[in-house]
């Protein structure tokens, strides 16, 4: 034990300068380690610094670019809102859910409400219940086709009338092809379409102007060789008729002494009553065949050789009067006239006038439903003395709102089955419009009619 004592003794310093020495390594180790995390962790931090300095350049170049889109976004929004608000047509963007999400000012102006008010409200809220379901399936026609489509229809606005209006709606669609949205556009057409009414109505007028003139041309040549057999066939009819009443008392004879006989083979005892009628319908026949010619002569070639005279309209509705007393007593018992003194004449016929009103009475007795009902007949003139009114009012039956237009037709007849020849109205028209003057209706179906005629008056002999 105690020989080995100072062995341990020599050794310690070894092993103390060895531990030293382990020490001194470790400690250059970690000076090392130490120098190099530094100089990593600088590294590092200089990497970071560039890789944040990089990310905000970038994000600065991101946020320039951001707010040149922008402003660029900003300018053409602008531009888009100023196209739109001087667009004369009325334009509207929908959302997918069918509320208004922007508006032109056109549209607000039709509406009645500025922008603010319609964003965000549907159809329903701004239109008609029946003009809405029509929008609404419009819209939806619009988004299942998944293109722009054009519709036409009637939109009442703010101002409560009814428009004519061409819609172009257009769906938005992302790019996937769902629709996001929808655009429209309207534009009013009722002038347009007024224009083109108007063209065609001219376009009818020359056209049966032309027929007037080749309906001219072949009546002033069918007429007379018309007029040539229909007078043979009426004096011939007036003779039968002589001769069989001068026979009837020998076939009557004949019939009491022997009974029943044929006569072309039919038994005398059924035509003996009906062959007067049956010669009398002959003659008839014949004269309203006559004034048929008559009438088309009258209206395809009016004659205005005799449009000279002075004529006092009083005294033609006093003549026409007393012409269809008889029809007036049986139709129209409650028939009225009233005349105001002292007319100023007018330059024309004085036959051609009172045609025109003959053909008024005669029309106005014929649509009474009963004979209760009332006709009146008035003349006078206008404060400035310029012109002279008569107008023959009735409590009649009226004229249908789809009739109206084409009254002054010729050959338009409602009363085809009784006899009319739709030329009554039109000859009337016709010789007025020869008077220079002006022939107006007004009617109310179930109420009655009014026909006003206006010609210019002649001026005093003392004026």
């Amino acid at each position: 034990m105690n020989e080995s004592d100072p062995e341990k003794k020599s050794q310690d310093p070894a092993r103390i300068l060895a531990l030293q020495r382990q020490v001194k390594d470790l400690a250059q180790r970690l000076a090392e380690t130490q120098a190099q995390l530094t100089a990593d962790r600088v590294r590092h931090e200089m990497d970071i610094r560039r890789r944040i300095a990089e990310m905000e350049f970038h994000v600065r170049q991101r946020l320039q670019m951001m707010e040149t889109v922008t402003e660029q976004l900003r300018r053409n929004e602008e531009q888009l809102r100023a196209l739109l608000d001087n667009l004369p047509d009325i334009a509207w963007l929908k959302n997918p859910e069918g509320r208004y999400s922007a508006v032109n000012k056109a549209f607000s102006a039709f509406v009645g409400r500025p922008e603010q008010e319609v964003v965000g409200r549907q159809d329903g809220d701004l239109f008609g219940a029946a003009e809405a379901e029509q929008i609404a399936k419009t819209d939806a026609l619009a988004r299942r086709e998944k293109r722009s489509l054009r519709f036409e229809g009637t939109l009442k606005g703010a101002a409560g009338v009814p428009l004519l209006v061409e819609t172009v709606k257009s769906p938005i669609l992302d790019d996937n092809g769902s629709v996001t949205g929808l655009i429209g556009i309207a534009r009013d057409i009722t002038e347009r379409r007024q224009e083109e009414v108007r063209r065609r109505d001219e376009q009818e007028r020359l056209f049966q102007a032309d027929k007037m003139i080749a309906l001219g041309t072949l009546v002033s040549g069918m007429a007379h060789e018309i007029n040539n057999p229909i007078n043979f066939i009426m004096l011939n009819a007036s003779i039968l008729k002589d001769a069989w009443t001068g026979c009837m008392p020998v076939l009557e004879a004949h019939y009491a002494q022997n009974g029943d006989f044929t006569v072309g083979h039919y038994a005398y005892s059924r035509i003996r009553e009906k062959m007067g009628d049956l010669l009398s319908g002959l003659n008839d026949g014949g004269d309203r065949i006559k004034h048929i010619v008559q009438d088309l002569r009258n209206f395809a070639r009016p004659d205005p050789s005799d449009m000279a005279d002075r004529v006092n309209v009083n005294d033609v509705v006093q003549s026409a009067v007393t012409i269809l007393s008889s029809k007036i007593k049986k139709t129209a018992p409650n028939f009225s006239m009233q005349c105001e003194l002292r007319l100023p004449d007018v330059r024309g016929s004085f036959q051609k006038i009172e045609q025109v009103i003959i053909n008024l009475i005669q029309n106005a007795c014929e649509a009474l439903p009963s004979p209760q009902k009332r006709i009146w007949l008035t003349t006078r003139t206008r404060p400035d003395r310029s012109a002279v009114i008569m107008s023959v009012k009735d409590e009649g039956l009226g004229i249908a709102a789809d009739v109206l237009p084409h009254i002054f037709d010729p050959f338009y007849t409602t009363k085809r089955g009784s006899g009319g020849t739709g030329l009554g109205l039109a000859i009337s028209k016709k010789i007025v419009e020869l008077h220079r003057g002006t022939i107006e209706v007004e009617s109310v179906p179930e109420q009655g009619t009014r026909f006003t005629i206006i010609l210019p008056a002649e001026e005093s002999d003392h004026s």
